[in-house]
């Protein structure tokens, strides 16, 4: 196994600047499924620490509504029933469900990413599509749509030992002895432990370190610029390439056809492109590599203005934010406002009846309470205090409002009834307004799907 260090350190230093990138997408994720009281905030005293321990520390019950949840089923569920009825199918890669996730991944983080291989797996030889999760992807800062600026991408892997050893003992039993022995030295280094079951594994992923009985793997791949011969055989009218190093054998060939009165292959030297493939440990060493014209990644980002990602929950992050804090507030000022308090003068204690007794009988039905009426002087009261309206539903109602109009799902992308007096065509007129809102997104994901669709062809 040999040592591609520099190598390794370049794949690093490339997945070190995609850490913005990967702590936006953990955000979006926590706030898509409930966290939404995880930011890091700085209290008066200098601690940082997140929202909904601050909240409790004044005092605030945190509350949740999740709306974001509900407007990705609405979308993903619009997209199932509808569009992707009519995409490609296969009988391995079940790509309906595959192409599901994507989509919700590329809601969240926006981020599309899938790896094509033709390789035997349980199922057979066949051409298998990937989902790569953005937490494990690395590529370098690109521009171009059509990714065409890509010079380094890959991701990070986690496989057992024994497809460590399937993979790249390359039937060679003694490379297999070295593959375990050296692996279970890694091992033996490392301190990561296991992930619950249920749990997420990526969320504060290293790039060196593997699970407890996993092995590491890093497969980078790096486009390589190569000194090649371009050749024209007259004879047979084919155009090839041969190695910078060919010239001699060109040369050799061409003077056997010379003295056979044949047409000489013409040739002139030139630079071409290739991607150089390398699967690395994390110590450096080399497991395998491989040539090929095109890598195995296709990914598309939203909306790469300048370069920049941004998803469709970045949209509505705010508004939901805005819609718990109006919970919590409202929370905060129902339990503030006096509810049933019972006023019972000191000096009317029936001595029959100790004031225990009175509490449960008034608030007992048909209860009877003794007490001592004192002339001029009134009864028990029980004191019950409205908190009075201080907007805080109109202002939860503008919120839910404008999570609508800012994410473009309406109630009739949702599949809510029509309202009393609504016409159908008006209600058919909301869900195609709801459509065009969001057929950027659908058209920059069925680009994605296209450009995979055409590496599955064979």
């Amino acid at each position: 196994m040999n040592d591609t260090k520099n190598h390794l350190d370049k794949a690093l230093e490339t997945w070190l600047a995609g850490a913005q990138l990967r702590a936006q997408r953990l955000r979006h994720k926590r706030y898509t499924f409930g966290k939404q009281w995880s930011d890091k905030v700085e209290m008066s005293d200098g601690r940082v620490c997140d929202e909904h321990t601050a909240m409790r520390i004044m005092g605030y019950n945190p509350a949740t509504n999740n709306l974001i949840r509900r407007l990705l089923k609405s979308i993903i569920g619009y997209y199932r029933s509808s569009i992707a009825a009519n995409r490609l199918s296969d009988d391995v890669n079940n790509l309906p469900e595959i192409d599901a996730r994507t989509l919700e991944e590329f809601l969240i983080s926006g981020c599309a990413i899938q790896r094509v291989t033709y390789e035997c797996r349980r199922g057979g030889l066949a051409r298998w599509v990937d989902i790569v999760s953005p937490a494990r992807f690395f590529i370098n800062s690109v521009t171009d749509l059509r990714g065409d600026d890509v010079e380094i991408l890959g991701q990070i892997r986690d496989m057992s030992p024994n497809e460590v050893v399937m993979r790249f003992s390359m039937g060679d039993r003694r490379r297999a002895d070295a593959l375990r022995s050296h692996f279970a030295k890694l091992e033996a280094a490392g301190n990561c432990r296991s992930t619950a079951t249920g749990a997420s594994v990526n969320d504060y992923i290293s790039f060196l370190d593997a699970p407890k009985g996993m092995c590491r793997i890093i497969e980078s791949w790096e486009l390589e610029t190569v000194e090649q011969y371009l050749c024209h055989d007259p004879m047979s009218g084919d155009i090839f390439y041969r190695n910078g190093d060919a010239a001699n054998e060109l040369e050799n060939e061409n003077k056997s056809r010379s003295n056979d009165s044949k047409p000489l292959i013409e040739f002139r030297w030139d630079i071409s492109t290739r991607w150089h493939c390398r699967f690395m440990s994390p110590d450096g060493s080399l497991l395998h590599e491989e040539y090929s014209d095109s890598h195995p990644y296709v990914f598309r980002f939203y909306p790469l203005i300048d370069g920049e990602i941004h998803s469709f929950v970045e949209d509505v992050i705010q508004q939901q934010r805005n819609v718990n804090r109006l919970l919590t507030l409202n929370d905060r000022i129902l339990s503030t406002a006096a509810k049933g308090v019972l006023l019972f003068p000191e000096n009317q204690y029936a001595r029959d009846m100790s004031i225990e007794e009175a509490a449960a009988n008034w608030a007992a039905p048909d209860g009877v309470v003794l007490y001592r009426a004192q002339p001029g002087m009134p009864g028990p009261q029980q004191v019950v205090s409205s908190p009075g309206d201080l907007g805080v539903n109109r202002m939860l109602d503008l919120q839910l409002r404008l999570i609508e109009d800012v994410s473009g799902v309406n109630g009739a992308l949702k599949g809510q009834a029509a309202s009393a007096g609504m016409s159908a065509s008006l209600y058919d007129s909301q869900h195609q307004h709801a459509v065009s809102s969001l057929s950027d997104i659908f058209g920059a994901f069925s680009t994605f799907i296209e450009a995979r669709n055409l590496m599955l062809k064979p």
